[in-house]
């Protein structure tokens, strides 16, 4: 008995479609598979350092949260401790940074007590400019307006705020503070104040910071030195000479010797010489008024 011929057409029908699954005929594709891969997790941090309130500490302690989140879920529950040292920044920067990206909606924290926090990433591209929606709230276009991101999910975007510039106008005033006693430092009659000027520059241009602390143990040092019959000038000129942050003194650096021809000069100042004289006078029994 002679088959119909479109006896196999089902079978054939089915088997077209195992066969155009086989070959890779394109599916539909999962939005939240591997949002957080390598070229998404760099598209993130392209985007996060256009944002103008981020400072570099933010995006230094936002590149180890990336470094250490699911490409999956953007979860990412690095300790405090751990950021810190990857980053290379103080542990109180740290804190800031990571509550100043929360405010800026670059990540949710979930705290929980115990145990380390736990950082979601709220936005992710794909390398192609689209975004893909996560678990949790994606970018928002306020915050971040250099960004281009899809509709959002989730909670509202967070107010635009200024909570940065505040904290700039303390530092700029605290850095004017902090100039303006160190002008006001007086210096001892027996140091020339260019010479001291030179050697705070010294200390600026090999990247050592001069605080007013250190400013005044320099000051006691060669005070020290200068008892021990060295002249302060020398000393600070072989320091910057040697490129030292510090005064080592060296046998070049004594006052002026006791060769032929040579006047030895007196490094003291002429109320210290005038009180000399009095200590003195006064071991013979001799008062001088002032």
């Amino acid at each position: 008995m002679a088959r119909p011929e479109n006896a196999d057409a089902p079978l054939r029908k089915q088997r077209g479609v195992e066969d155009n699954m086989d070959l890779g005929k394109p599916q539909a594709k999962d939005n939240t598979a591997g949002s957080f891969n390598y070229s998404g997790k760099l598209a993130l941090f392209v985007a996060a350092a256009r944002d103008p309130r981020l400072m570099k500490t933010d995006l230094a302690a936002f590149s180890v949260l990336l470094e250490h989140a699911d490409k999956h879920t953007g979860e990412a529950y690095p300790s405090v401790a751990r950021i810190v040292a990857e980053s290379r920044v103080p542990r109180t920067t740290v804190i800031r940074a990571l509550k100043r990206l929360e405010d800026c909606n670059w990540i949710r924290t979930d705290k929980r007590i115990g145990a380390h926090s736990t950082y979601w990433l709220t936005g992710s591209t794909d390398g192609t400019g689209s975004t893909h929606g996560t678990r949790t709230t994606q970018v928002s276009n306020r915050c971040h307006p250099g960004l281009r991101t899809g509709s959002t999910h989730g909670t509202d975007p967070v107010p635009h705020v200024e909570p940065e510039q505040g904290e700039k106008k303390n530092r700029v005033v605290t850095g004017e503070s902090a100039r303006t006693k160190q002008v006001q430092m007086t210096l001892p009659t027996w140091l020339p104040a260019d010479a001291w000027a030179t050697w705070k520059q010294h200390r600026k241009a090999v990247g050592r910071k001069f605080t007013e602390h250190a400013e005044e143990l320099a000051l006691r040092r060669l005070a020290t030195l200068r008892a021990e019959g060295h002249d302060p000038v020398k000393v600070i000129e072989l320091a910057i000479e040697s490129c030292w942050s510090s005064f080592n003194p060296r046998e070049s650096t004594k006052a002026s010797g006791n060769g032929a021809g040579q006047i030895q000069r007196d490094t003291r100042s002429e109320d210290e010489i005038e009180a000399a004289n009095r200590e003195q006078l006064a071991r013979f029994g001799i008062e001088v008024e002032a």
